[in-house]
């Protein structure tokens, strides 16, 4: 399995998505991605698999990656992190994380998590899925 910034030119382009993150704030750290195959996982905060995007082709606040293994007609859903500190873990303040969050094809309004099925996709995909950070700080 190998995930790549660089495109798709040594994973099979059948079963990879191309992701663009929209908004990001911070040059430093890296963008983390949790990709979620049902409620079930998301509420328990597991995702099936874990993926870092380095920031260095960031360009005004944006980032193209790829997910490849995915498995067609599977639903998936990406929640994402700005670990601009590059630790690791989701700084929290008070109640809110202090570091920008995002999620597949939704835009976060409120302060409610999404469930699933609201940044669920079906893969394949048919355009790029993109992920727009919020940042509450």
């Amino acid at each position: 399995m190998w995930i790549s910034l660089f495109g798709t030119w040594w994973s099979n382009p059948a079963i990879s998505v191309t992701v663009r993150f929209e908004g990001i704030k911070y040059p430093d750290g890296f963008i983390f991605v949790g990709l979620y195959e049902n409620q079930e996982s998301w509420d328990q905060r597991l995702p099936s698999r874990e993926i870092n995007f380095e920031k260095w082709t960031m360009r005004d606040g944006s980032l193209i990656g790829t997910v490849s293994d995915l498995k067609p007609g599977k639903k998936y859903g990406l929640a994402v992190l700005d670990d601009a500190n590059g630790n690791n873990v989701v700084d929290m303040g008070f109640i809110f994380p202090e570091e920008g969050f995002g999620f597949s094809n939704f835009q976060v309004k409120g302060f409610r998590l999404p469930r699933f099925d609201d940044f669920a996709f079906t893969y394949p995909a048919s355009d790029t899925i993109v992920v727009k950070m919020r940042y509450l700080f």
